[in-house]
């Protein structure tokens, strides 16, 4: 799965961060990647090339998208628990689907451990579930839905903790995801019931 820009992370801005608050996430990451190591998008849509640019930008209050901000403008909002549609979910770029997710749990109250890596998960099997057929995904939150009884949310939850732990196992080995990964991937999701994704939240004790 490849995220970012230009083989670079992308740190898009929320619409609700202040300026210091963007300025002192822009220092983490020069720290961590470096000046050039990363890319860069203000909340109101705009690119920095050279994120010191941002600098002209006032330190006062919060910064207030106006009404065309491309992650807002015809926003219907994202719940989990209804299935975005399909087409319109993929013609979304990345990082529209990113933001409307980490909205959703921030205006929720959600605590959570990690919300980007979070945000990661959720937009990986939703993009697997609006591809239909081609993974079988979908069938299988269908299926904890009906024949377990999960909310929707909550069957998310479910197959991201089958992917992040098959992602885990593949990155111990450094082998590439290959079809005998994907195999594999199927076959746990297959087994993957509400029991057992609720047995390792538990062992777990915390999100999937």
């Amino acid at each position: 799965f490849e995220f970012g820009r230009d083989g670079k992370p992308l740190y898009v801005a929320g619409p609700d961060e202040t300026p210091a608050q963007i300025r002192h996430r822009l220092e983490q990451l020069r720290r961590r990647l470096g000046d050039d190591g990363f890319a860069f998008m203000a909340p109101f849509g705009d690119d920095f090339d050279d994120p010191d640019d941002f600098d002209a930008l006032d330190d006062t209050g919060t910064i207030d998208a106006p009404e065309d901000f491309p992650l807002l403008e015809g926003n219907p909002g994202y719940d989990p628990d209804v299935a975005p549609d399909p087409e319109e979910w993929m013609a979304l770029d990345e990082g529209d689907r990113l933001y409307r997710i980490e909205a959703y749990h921030r205006d929720a109250g959600t605590e959570l451990p990690n919300e980007n890596i979070h945000a990661v998960f959720h937009m990986i099997v939703e993009n697997h579930i609006a591809m239909g057929d081609e993974m079988p995904v979908r069938r299988t939150v269908e299926r904890l839905m009906d024949q377990d009884g999960l909310g929707r949310h909550d069957a998310l939850h479910a197959v991201a903790s089958v992917l992040t732990g098959s992602l885990f196992d593949l990155m111990k080995t450094g082998e590439p995801a290959g079809e005998a990964w994907h195999e594999a991937y199927r076959a746990e999701l297959g087994r993957l019931t509400a029991e057992s994704w609720r047995k390792k939240l538990a062992e777990d004790d915390g999100e999937p």
